[in-house]
Order: structure tokens, then C-alpha cells, then sequence
């Protein structure tokens, strides 16, 4: 439960704004209102002046103090939004498993339906695991005749279900969560953006995604729980830039799509 500290509260009521469903009420200090549910956003720890709020003994609030973003970080972003590119062709070296958990913790600060944070997540890091998923999804192309430019393309030299990549996370979800779909692809955009950032390519892996809930070879393989399906995932790894090396930022032919109703 949220907890606030007497000793530290200076009964500012900031904590009771900043609630987004009324759970804090003001008695002597911000108290839990026991008949509200407390979604354990922490708005309430990370408004306070005091640093006077815990939910169940823990610290609210991160230690490091925010930082100034520099006055070019606007600009910064959007070139770096720009310049983002899918990639599908990699090196041969593994990213770091500590890499990689960090970057999971990173995920896990976006947004969700009522802070349910609903995704979990499958690091698949073997490529000799990633080929014997292909072998199951090859077949089911050979069975079903579904998806044949799988089978095209990796003829060709170019798989379009993970590249050459080392590594596959996916994202799965209890179908019965507020909004798994957004939740998960809102998750794996901070993932994938933070990898950009520190030099990781990436690339939305929307066949093994579809596939991996359909072949029933693969939901055999993964063992999801009851009532759970994958509701996203990518490929990552560090671009082989001798077959992808981008010079340039490629025009957007069709532009965005608005309806303004002022």
C-alpha cells in the first residue's frame, strides 16, 4: 500500500493532485483511501517535494535526481527518429545478456492500461534455436501454401522472419489484459529506440509474431501459459554495415493522414 511518512510530509497535498484515481485522501497527512484501488503509477512519490511516499516499504522514487535535457534534445530527437532504420542483415556478435536485461528494464517503463504492465517477455539467443523455428514455419509454408514469399526470400539469401540475427525477443500477454496489443508495442518501441541509441539494430519481427500463435508446432514449442499469446517482437543485433550501411534519410511518400476537428 502507499504508505506517506509523517515526518517528512509537508501537507502540500501535491501527491493528492497528481493521483489519477483519487486513492490519497487528506487526513493529518495523504492517507489510502482502503475502498479505491491503487494502480502504482507512483505520480504521487514522483510529484512529492519530500520524498516522504513508499508503496509496501519501497522507495517511491528512483535515487538519481532528473536530468536537464539540453536545449537541442528536440532537434536531437526528431534526426534520431528520422534515421531509425529496420535492419536485417547482422553480424555475428552477441549482444550482451546484461545489455539485454537492461534494455527489458527500460521497456518496462512504458505505458500501460492502468499500469497493468501485462508483456512478458521470450529472449530467444541461439541461432541454433532461431533455425529450428524457421524449420517449423518453412514447413508450415510447404503444408498451407500461407505466407509463400518466406520460402521466396530465404531461397534468395534474405529470411523476412528474423534476418540473420542472434537474437529474437518476444513479447507475450494474457488475452485478457486491458489492452495487451498496445501495451506490448508501446514496450517494445521504448525497446527498440533505447537499442538504437546504443548502437543496436533492430527490426519488428511481425512474421514470427503472427506465426508463432498459428503453427501449432511453434505454440508447442514456446508453452505459453493458458490464455496467452505473443503480441510482438524483434530481431536485433549489431547491423552488418558492409550489406546495410544507410547514407541517407529516405523521403516519406505517403504523408500523415490528419483529420482536424477544431
Amino acid at each position: 500500500m502507499i504508505c506517506v511518512e509523517e515526518s517528512k510530509c509537508i501537507q502540500c497535498g501535491s501527491c493528492l493532485t497528481a493521483c489519477p484515481f483519487s486513492v490519497l485522501e487528506m487526513k493529518d497527512v495523504p492517507v489510502a483511501n482502503p475502498d479505491r484501488i491503487c494502480i502504482s503509477c507512483m505520480h504521487c512519490a514522483a510529484v512529492c517535494p519530500t520524498n516522504a511516499i513508499t508503496l509496501d516499504g519501497k522507495e517511491g522514487i528512483l535515487p538519481e535526481p532528473l536530468r536537464q535535457l539540453p536545449e537541442t534534445f528536440a532537434g536531437d530527437l526528431e534526426q534520431f527518429l528520422l534515421q531509425r532504420r529496420s535492419i536485417r542483415s547482422f553480424t555475428e556478435e552477441h549482444v550482451n545478456h546484461n545489455i539485454l536485461e537492461h534494455a527489458l528494464e527500460i521497456a518496462n517503463w512504458g505505458n500501460s492500461a492502468k499500469n497493468q504492465k501485462p508483456t512478458h517477455w521470450i529472449v530467444i539467443d541461439s541461432r541454433k534455436e532461431l533455425d529450428v523455428i524457421l524449420g517449423h514455419i518453412l514447413a508450415f509454408v510447404d503444408k498451407t501454401g500461407i505466407c509463400p514469399e518466406i520460402k521466396e526470400l530465404c531461397a534468395l539469401g534474405k529470411n523476412p522472419v528474423f534476418g540473420n540475427a542472434q537474437t529474437v525477443i518476444l513479447g507475450y500477454c494474457d488475452k485478457n489484459a486491458i489492452n495487451p496489443t498496445a501495451d506490448t508495442a508501446i514496450a517494445l518501441t521504448y525497446l527498440e529506440l533505447y537499442f538504437q541509441s546504443i548502437g543496436i539494430s533492430t527490426c519488428w519481427a511481425g512474421y514470427l509474431t503472427r506465426l508463432a500463435n498459428n503453427i501449432p508446432e511453434l505454440v508447442e514449442y514456446f508453452q505459453l501459459p493458458e490464455h496467452h499469446a505473443f503480441f510482438g517482437g524483434i530481431f536485433l543485433g549489431y547491423a552488418d554495415t558492409s550489406k546495410e550501411d544507410y547514407l541517407h534519410v529516405p523521403q516519406r511518400m505517403k504523408k500523415a493522414n490528419v483529420t482536424w476537428m477544431d
